[in-house]
């Protein structure tokens, strides 16, 4: 899993927005971005990483302070328009589209989660159905 800084690391926002970048723009893996840093938020990013884990297509991005995307430049809109609410996972495809998001207690299910990656696997977008 990677875990983003926060404002508040010294030199956080600048490390956060690189980390983001390199992220967000490679072209090798899906991503689950978890958002929030409640017990909730802690227990979806626990749980997608453990759907991740040994997996060469996928990654977890756990981003406790959202407010680090604020001063995000264009690159990272997308996630900045799907940042809040927190506490859910947001998934995005390999062209860092959007494919689909949980909340509640379908982002804590270990079979939503993996429903998810594998539609990011396969391209899916956000509304499009199988």
């Amino acid at each position: 899993m990677v875990i983003i800084p926060t404002l508040d690391a010294p030199n956080g926002a600048a490390d956060a927005e690189k980390l983001l970048k390199e992220v967000f723009c490679q072209r090798r893996k899906v991503t689950c971005f978890i958002f929030g840093d409640t017990a909730e938020a802690r227990e979806v990013a626990s749980r997608a990483d453990v759907r991740a884990e040994d997996h060469p297509a996928r990654q977890v991005v756990w981003v406790p302070d959202a407010d680090v995307l604020q001063s995000a430049d264009a690159v990272l809109a997308p996630l900045q328009r799907h940042a809040f609410p927190q506490e859910r996972a947001v998934f995005f495809n390999l062209e860092s589209k959007l494919s689909s998001t949980l909340a509640g207690a379908d982002a804590r299910s270990f079979a939503k989660l993996e429903v998810a990656f594998a539609r990011a696997l396969a391209g899916d977008l956000a509304g499009e159905t199988i």
